[in-house]
């Protein structure tokens, strides 16, 4: 067991949504190789709900009142102990190098993890399909990172983007089980688009893989970040 003083306190940013923080810290559990209390890392967990909506403050340009209290969020998670952060939200990401630089510690990039992830496990990987909120579409975010490394990034046409939103919004979001038809509808779309992998690229997404098992080229954003928030604490990482 390693010593208290040589593993990190966490800070989650939580609240968008709070469903999708419920299920991060869940599986940062499950994913941590702990045999008591004892031996998990200590959290700091910001679940802040009413923080103002991500994709609307891309689509509108809007996002004086977001930057100000994520910002702040970030402050209040550092006093509270925390060494480093997690965003369990991928159009957050979009805002990544201004709450970067204005959080006291780091914040771990989701999407440039995930895309790491992604050709690490598919080298060969040209074309890859983004499932996200019309924000994370809107901005490119996944569009930058992918670009980075070579590979195209691309997103369902609109009949079908309006699909994935209402699998978030309308569904997730208000509780209910998503629709595994529309779900596989998109996905299929990807592939005819040469898509060899796709992304689930929205931490409400990542919640379908416990109600239905989901074909292996799909890559959950969400089980990256858990990876890396596991190992970047210190804690060993277990697999399932």
């Amino acid at each position: 067991m390693k010593d208290k003083e040589s593993v990190k306190r966490a800070g989650i940013l939580g609240g968008m949504g709070p469903m999708a923080t419920c299920y991060f810290f869940n599986r940062i559990i499950t994913h941590t190789d702990a045999a008591r209390d004892q031996e998990h890392i200590d959290i700091c967990i910001l679940n802040h709900a009413t923080i103002p909506d991500r994709t609307s403050a891309i689509l509108t340009g809007e996002a004086e009142a977001f930057l100000k209290e994520a910002k702040e969020d970030c402050r209040k998670l550092a006093d509270m102990g925390a060494e480093y952060i997690a965003i369990p939200c991928n159009t957050t990401h979009y805002f990544y190098d201004a709450l970067a630089e204005a959080s006291p510690i780091p914040i771990l990039h989701m999407v440039r993890e995930t895309i790491k992830e992604v050709i690490t496990k598919y080298p060969d990987v040209q074309k890859v399909g983004i499932m996200a909120t019309d924000g994370t579409v809107h901005a490119n975010v996944y569009g930058r990172e992918c670009a980075a490394y070579g590979i195209q990034a691309v997103y369902p046409a609109p009949l079908m983007q309006t699909a994935v939103m209402h699998i978030i919004y309308n569904e997730i979001k208000k509780g209910k089980v998503g629709s595994l038809d529309i779900f596989s509808q998109v996905a299929d779309s990807l592939r005819e688009q040469g898509c060899q992998v796709m992304i689930l690229a929205c931490t409400e997404l990542s919640i379908l893989k416990d109600e239905y098992p989901l074909p292996d080229d799909i890559v959950d954003a969400m089980d990256v970040l858990v990876r890396r928030f596991v190992e970047m604490s210190g804690r060993p990482y277990k697999e399932l």
